[in-house]
C-alpha cells in the first residue's frame, strides 16, 4: 500500500516536475498571485478578547445554565466587567419616593449582584505608599482629590462632552456611589468621626452599607470582630452605562481618558491601580505586539542560519561566495513566510477571530517550511547536472515530494485534531497553524521549486548562478558524468616539467570544455593525483557514502550500534522512561490564570494581583435558578428550598448566609411576622407577595428575581448567594461549581447553578479528557497516514512506537520543567505528536529502503543520509522558537518550552535510540523502493 502511494505519488510529482522546469515564470506568478490575492484579507483579521469565550469549554454544561438564567432574568447590561459585589444597600432611608419600584430594570435600576456577565466599568484600588492604612485621613485626601478629578474627566464625543455622571449606571435613577466615601461626606477628616464595621457599616443617616467589595487587609480593633482599625487597600467602582451602543461607545471614550489619568496622576501617599473593563484587551494587544517582534526577530535569526547553512568552502571568499546558494535558503524562509500571511488572510476574509497565541504561530510554519526547504534543495544537489533541467526537476520533486507530503500531512493532521478541542483559545491557534501548514505545502512545491529551477538554468560553466547556486561540479562533465578515478602514485618531479603550463585553477576556468577536459584529463594521468576531488572541490558522487567508511557519519553509526554502546543506550532509555513516567505522574491541571494573560513589567499586572490578593471574601455572586411550576405557597417546598440553601450556604468557600439576597426567606419571615405563619393557600400567597411584600421599599428589589406568568402565577425565581476566598484559586472555583451542581441535582424540581466565572473553570473537568482523546486520535491518525508511504505496515509500527516513547518524554519533561496541564498546553503538546513523526520517519523510511547487507549496516547508511537533515530542520526550528522563549508572558514561554521539548527528544530518537534499535530488532529484508529524500 505504502509503495504503490509513493509510486503513484512519485509519478505524479515526476510529470510536475517536467513541466515545472518549462514554465517555471507561469509557476512562479502564480504562486505570487496566490500571495496577493490573500494578503489583504489581514486587514479583516481580529483577535479574540472574550476570556469568556475563549476558556471555556464548548459543550460544557455550562451553556445549559446560563441560558436558563439570561432566558429568565436578561441583565440588561451589554458589556464585560465585574470584579466584586459590589454596594449591596441592605437597608435604606425611610422616605424614598414610593414609584421607585415602577422605573424599569434598566441602568437606572443597575444592580451588580445580579449581572450574569461582566459589566462596563473600571477598578480602581488604592495602596498606601509608606504601608499605613488607607483609612488615615492623609490618604483618603488623596483618594477623595484622585475621586473629584474622575468627576471632573471628560470624554469628548462626535463634539459633545460627556462626563462620569453623564455616563455613569444608575441605580433607582443616581449613580451608584461609594459607601465609605458617602459615609463620610467626601470629605476625610470626617473619617475619625465614624465607626466603620466590616463587612456591614451603619451609615451615620441610618441603614446599612456593604463594604465587601470597599476595604480589603483588614485590621480590627481589639475585643471588637467587626470595628476596622485600618485597611491595606481601599478599592472604588465606576460603573458606565452600555445598554445602547452610543452609550457603550461614550463610555469606552470616557474609560480611555481615564486611563490617561490614571497614568499621568501623581501622589506621595498613595498607589493607584486600575483594572477597566478592558484589562483583558490591553493585555492582549501587547502580547500581539510582543509577538509581532519575536516572530520578526526569529525571522531574522532564520535568515542568516539558512543562509550561512546554504554556504559552501572554496578557495577564498569569492569562490566561497561563487559555490554557495545563501538566496535560496532566504527563498526558503518566504515560501513559510508566505504560508503565515496567507493562512491570516483566509481566515481574515472568513471572518474568523483568532486568539493571540496565533500570532506565535508563523514561527513554527517557519520551522517547518525551512524543513521543507532543505529537502528540497538536498534533493536538486543529488540529481545529475549532465542531465536535461527537466530530468533533474522532475528527479528532485519525485525524491522530495513523499517527504515534504508527509510531514505537510501530519503536521496539519496534528493541528487539525488540536483544532476539534472543546477550548476556543486552543481551537483558534491550531486551526490557524493547521492551514498554515497547507499553504506552505503549497508554496514549497511552487514558489520555491520555481525558483529552484531558475537558479538550475543558470548552473553553466564559468558562471555564477542568479541565486549564487553551485555551478556544476567539472568532475561531472568528464566522463559521461561519472567521477574519474587516477592514480594514487605521485611523483612531484614531474611538476618540473609544467611550470610555465597554466594552474589547475586557471584550467578550471577556461573557456573551452573541450581544453579544459583534455588538460585535465592528461595532467592528472601524467602527475598521479589521488581523485578528482582534490581539483574539484564541488565534487559530489551518489556513491561517496558506501565509500567513506570513515565519515563521521558513519564512524557515529558504528559508535551506537557497537554491541557496548547499545548496553549503555537501553540503561540510558531505561532511565528516560523512569524519569518520564515520574514526571507523568506529577503532573497537574490547572486553569489559564489572569497571570498567564499579562507582561509581568506592566501596571496592569500589579492590578491584577492586587485584586486578586486582597479581594477575594465575596467573590463571585452565585445565581440559583428553579424553573417550572413549584408550589411555594406549600411548607415542604419552602423547607426543601431553605434545606438547599443552606447546604449551600455550609460548603467550603461559600460565605456561610453573609450577603447572600434569597427573596423566599425574607418572604417567609414577612409572613410570619405579618400573619404569623407561611402557610398560605395559593391565591393569598401570592397576592401577598406582589401586592404587600414586593411593594415594599426594603424588599422592591426581589421584584427583579421572580417572574410571573400573565396569569399570575410564578414560572421562575432566582437566589443569589456570595462564595469566599477563591478568586484566582482555579481548583476551588472548580470543586465549588462541582459541589453546587450535585446540591442542585438532588433538589426534587428542576434548578440551576451559574456564576460568570464558572465557564472557565469548568475546563478542569475536560483537560484531561481532552488531551486522551486529542492524543489517541493523533497517534491512530498518523499511523494511518504513515501507512500510505512506508513501504510495509510493520515500519509504521516502528514508527507509532517512536512517536509514543518521545510524547511520553515531552509530557513527562513538561512536567519537570514546571508546565501544568491546561487548554494550551493540552492544544501544543497534541501538535508535538506531528512534529514528532519527522524524526520517527526520517530514519525508519531510510532504513527500510536501503539496499545494504544486515540491520546494522542498514541503520549505519540510514543514518548518513538522515542526520545533515534533521539536524538543520531542528536548528531552524529550535532558532525560530528561541525569541518565544524571551517572552514575558506564559503562553510564550510555554510554547518554547514544549517544542524545545519536542526537537531535543525527537533528534535522540530519530539519530539515537531508533538506529540503535532497528540495528538489532528491526525488519532484515530489503525492499525496492527508491527512497524520499528525509
Amino acid at each position: 500500500m505504502g509503495s504503490s502511494t509513493q509510486h503513484y505519488l512519485g509519478e505524479y510529482y515526476s510529470r510536475y516536475g517536467v513541466f515545472l522546469a518549462r514554465h517555471p515564470a507561469a509557476v512562479l506568478v502564480v504562486s505570487l498571485l496566490l500571495v496577493a490575492a490573500l494578503l489583504p484579507g489581514l486587514a479583516f483579521l481580529q483577535v479574540e478578547e472574550d476570556v469568556f469565550y475563549l476558556f471555556s469549554p464548548v459543550h460544557g454544561r455550562w451553556r445549559e445554565e446560563k441560558a436558563a438564567v439570561e432566558r429568565h432574568f436578561p441583565s440588561g447590561v451589554y458589556g464585560v466587567f465585574l470584579y466584586e459585589i459590589f454596594d449591596r444597600i441592605v437597608h435604606g432611608a425611610g422616605n424614598i419616593s414610593s414609584i421607585l419600584h415602577t422605573l424599569p430594570a434598566d441602568e437606572r435600576d443597575f444592580d451588580p449582584t445580579r449581572l450574569t456577565s461582566l459589566a462596563r466599568g473600571v477598578d480602581v484600588m488604592f495602596e498606601d505608599l509608606r504601608g499605613e492604612s488607607v483609612l488615615k485621613e492623609s490618604a483618603l485626601r488623596e483618594i477623595l482629590r484622585f475621586h473629584r478629578e474622575a468627576m471632573a474627566l471628560e470624554a469628548n464625543v462626535s463634539g459633545a462632552v460627556y462626563t462620569f455622571g453623564d455616563l455613569c449606571a444608575q441605580h433607582r435613577g443616581t449613580c451608584l456611589e461609594n459607601p465609605l466615601l458617602q459615609a463620610i461626606g467626601y470629605h476625610g477628616e470626617n473619617i475619625a468621626n465614624l465607626t466603620v464595621t466590616y463587612p456591614l457599616l451603619s451609615r451615620p443617616e441610618g441603614g446599612m452599607a456593604f463594604l465587601g467589595g470597599t476595604l480589603a487587609g483588614l485590621e480590627f480593633q481589639e475585643g471588637e470582630l467587626n470595628v476596622v482599625s485600618g485597611a491595606k487597600v481601599f478599592s472604588n467602582t465606576y460603573f458606565l452605562k452600555s445598554q445602547g451602543r452610543e452609550d457603550d461607545w461614550r463610555s469606552k471614550v470616557w474609560l480611555r481618558e481615564f486611563t490617561l489619568m490614571v497614568n499621568a496622576f501623581q501622589s506621595n501617599v498613595v498607589r493607584v491601580m486600575a483594572l477597566t473593563d478592558g484589562w483583558l484587551k490591553d493585555a492582549t494587544e501587547g502580547k500581539v505586539a510582543e509577538a509581532k517582534q519575536l516572530v520578526t526577530a526569529g525571522l531574522s535569526v532564520l535568515s542568516v542560519f539558512c543562509m550561512l547553512a546554504c554556504l559552501r568552502r572554496g578557495e577564498g571568499w569569492l569562490d566561497t561566495w561563487r559555490r554557495s546558494s545563501p538566496l535560496l535558503g532566504l527563498a526558503g524562509v518566504l515560501s513559510g513566510g508566505f504560508a503565515a500571511l496567507s493562512s491570516g488572510g483566509l481566515l481574515g476574509y472568513c471572518g474568523v477571530r483568532i486568539s493571540d497565541i496565533a500570532y506565535l504561530a508563523p514561527a513554527l510554519v517557519l520551522g517547518v517550511g525551512v524543513d521543507d526547504m532543505f529537502i528540497m534543495l538536498a534533493a536538486w544537489r543529488r540529481t545529475d547536472p549532465a542531465d536535461s533541467l527537466e530530468t533533474r526537476a522532475g528527479q528532485a520533486l519525485r525524491e522530495a515530494a513523499g517527504t515534504i507530503t508527509i510531514t505537510s500531512l501530519t503536521n496539519a493532521l496534528a493541528f487539525g485534531i488540536g483544532s476539534l478541542s472543546d477550548f476556543p483559545y486552543a481551537r483558534t491557534f491550531c486551526g490557524y497553524t493547521a492551514l498554515a501548514m497547507l499553504f506552505d505545502y503549497i508554496y514549497q512545491v511552487t514558489f520555491f521549486a520555481a525558483l529552484l529551477v531558475f537558479s538550475g538554468k543558470m548552473e553553466y560553466p564559468s558562471s555564477v548562478s542568479l541565486c549564487c547556486h553551485d555551478n556544476v561540479p567539472y568532475s561531472k562533465l568528464q566522463n559521461a558524468g561519472e567521477s574519474i578515478k587516477v592514480s594514487n602514485d605521485f611523483d612531484p618531479s614531474i611538476l618540473s616539467d609544467y611550470e610555465d603550463d597554466v594552474t589547475f585553477a586557471e584550467v578550471l576556468l577556461d573557456d573551452s570544455p573541450k581544453g579544459r577536459i583534455e588538460v585535465w584529463w592528461e595532467r592528472t594521468q601524467r602527475i598521479g593525483m589521488s581523485t578528482i576531488e582534490e581539483l574539484d572541490p564541488e565534487f559530489e558522487d551518489s556513491e561517496s557514502l558506501n565509500d567513506a567508511d570513515e565519515s563521521l557519519s558513519r564512524r557515529l553509526g558504528r559508535a551506537i550500534t557497537s554491541k557496548q554502546t547499545l548496553v549503555w543506550l537501553a540503561c540510558v532509555y531505561c532511565t528516560y522512561l523512569f524519569v518520564a513516567g515520574a514526571g507523568i505522574a506529577s503532573l497537574e491541571v490547572r486553569d489559564l490564570s489572569r497571570d498567564d494573560w499579562i507582561d509581568r513589567n506592566s501596571p496592569v499586572y500589579a492590578a491584577v494581583e492586587c485584586d486578586k490578593k486582597y479581594f477575594s471574601d465575596f467573590y463571585p455572586a452565585v445565581t440559583i435558578v428553579i424553573e417550572g411550576d413549584v408550589d411555594y405557597w406549600n411548607v415542604t417546598t419552602q423547607r426543601t428550598m431553605m434545606r438547599m440553601l443552606s447546604r449551600m450556604e455550609e460548603l467550603d468557600h461559600m460565605n456561610d448566609g453573609v450577603a447572600t439576597q434569597t427573596w423566599l426567606r425574607h418572604y417567609v419571615s414577612f409572613l410570619k411576622l405579618t400573619r404569623g405563619s407561611s402557610d398560605l393557600g395559593r391565591e393569598e400567597f401570592l397576592r401577598a407577595l406582589k401586592e404587600e411584600f414586593l411593594s415594599t421599599y426594603l424588599f422592591g428589589k426581589y421584584r427583579k428575581d421572580i417572574v410571573f406568568s400573565p396569569n399570575g402565577t410564578i414560572i421562575a425565581s432566582r437566589f443569589i448567594l456570595a462564595a469566599k476566598g477563591v478568586k484566582g484559586k482555579a481548583l476551588a472555583i472548580a470543586t465549588l461549581n462541582k459541589n453546587l451542581r450535585d446540591i442542585v441535582d438532588d433538589c426534587p424540581f428542576k434548578a440551576s447553578v451559574f456564576s460568570f466565572v464558572f465557564p472557565i473553570f469548568e475546563q478542569f473537568y475536560y483537560v484531561r479528557e481532552t488531551m486522551a482523546k486529542n492524543v489517541i486520535t493523533a497517534l491512530v491518525s498518523m499511523m494511518l497516514v504513515t501507512l500510505l508511504f512506508v513501504p510495509k505496515p510493520v515500519y509504521s509500527l516502528w514508527i507509532g512506537f517512536c512517536i509514543l516513547s518521545i510524547d511520553v518524554g515531552v509530557l513527562g519533561f513538561m512536567s519537570l520543567w514546571g508546565i501544568s496541564l491546561e487548554p494550551v498546553a493540552v492544544s501544543i503538546f497534541t501538535v508535538s505528536i506531528g512534529f514528532s513523526v519527522d524524526y520517527a520517519a526520517h530514519t525508519t523510511v531510510h532504513f527500510a529502503v536501503s539496499q545494504n547487507e544486515g540491520r546494522r549496516e542498514k541503520a549505519i547508511r540510514a543514518l548518513c543520509e538522515v542526520q545533515l537533515p534533521v539536524v538543520l530542520g531542528a536548528a531552524s526550528t529550535a532558532l525560530c522558537m528561541l525569541p518565544a522563549g524571551l517572552g514575558s508572558t506564559y503562553v510564550f514561554t510555554l510554547l518554547f518550552k514544549v517544542i524545545i521539548l519536542v526537537i531535543v527528544i525527537g533528534c535522540a530518537h530519530g539519530l539515537v535510540f531508533l538506529p540503535a534499535a532497528l540495528s538489532v530488532l528491526g525488519p532484515g529484508e530489503k525492499v525496492n523502493t527508491m527512497p524520499s529524500v528525509f
